[in-house]
């Protein structure tokens, strides 16, 4: 008995020394847990937010010519004249398209200016740079012609030119121009259309060589006048002087 009296005074004195570290190393470790827990979660809910993001973000795209080129994008005119910085990524993808469909991908180092290009990606916030994430090419490019539209009634005309009242605009007609619509006429031609008549033209607008301007015609519209020989078979544009306004008429007016 007496042998384990030292014994047992032993154990008491290890155990109260080592039993405050013991518990702050389990402290510790709890709270080294708890932190890498915290971080873990954080970490989930930021990936998840930025995976969110990713799906609702709404894409532009731009158009036009390539005016010029570098290393990293290249500058781009649409139609309208609008200047755009188009920045490439390591991850944008570069297709040209060529005759029959065929298209193949390119490095940047291969774009070249005078190139047709529609850059689809995110623009910055001053609508000057588009960062983009995937562009087609196309090595021919036309510029639309503009457009124009007249309305005047017809002061001059024959097979090849046409002249509106209060425009000094010669406007050329194409040979077998078909895109003619009269009113109250089936399958109309030139031939239909006549002085003083109503008319509502689409023109090409475009300069030749000598910078001059041109017009072309591209539609006509027209309500033929009671001096059109036509107009003696057209019903609705002869009027009944005499004629009295039903009563539905008069209501509606």
């Amino acid at each position: 008995m007496k042998n384990l009296k030292p014994i047992l005074i032993l154990i008491i004195i290890v155990f109260t020394i080592l039993t405050p570290k013991i518990i702050l190393a389990v402290e510790e470790a709890s709270s080294s847990a708890n932190q890498d827990l915290i971080k873990q979660k954080v970490k989930e809910r930021l990936e998840g937010k930025t995976e969110e993001a990713e799906k609702t973000k709404s894409y532009d795209a731009v158009f036009g010519k390539i005016v010029s080129t570098k290393e990293n994008g290249f500058e781009l005119e649409t139609f309208e004249k609008n200047q755009y910085q188009i920045a490439l990524g390591n991850e944008t993808d570069l297709i040209l398209f060529g005759k029959n469909l065929y298209q193949k991908e390119i490095t940047s180092k291969e774009i070249e200016t005078d190139w047709f290009a529609i850059a689809m990606g995110t623009l910055s916030a001053n609508e000057q740079i588009l960062q983009a994430r995937r562009i087609s090419f196309s090595t021919s490019y036309t510029e639309p012609k503009a457009k124009q539209v007249l309305v005047g009634k017809i002061k001059e005309i024959d097979d090849k030119t046409l002249k509106l009242e209060n425009s000094d605009r010669e406007i050329s007609i194409p040979a077998d121009f078909e895109n003619i619509n009269v009113k109250g006429v089936k399958n109309a031609k030139i031939d239909d259309l006549s002085i003083d008549d109503k008319a509502t033209v689409i023109v090409y607008e475009d300069s030749n060589e000598d910078k001059e301007t041109t017009y072309t015609l591209q539609a006509i519209f027209t309500d033929p006048s009671l001096k059109n020989p036509i107009a003696e078979d057209n019903t609705i544009n002869e009027a009944t002087p005499a004629a009295e306004a039903s009563k539905s008429a008069k209501s509606k007016e």
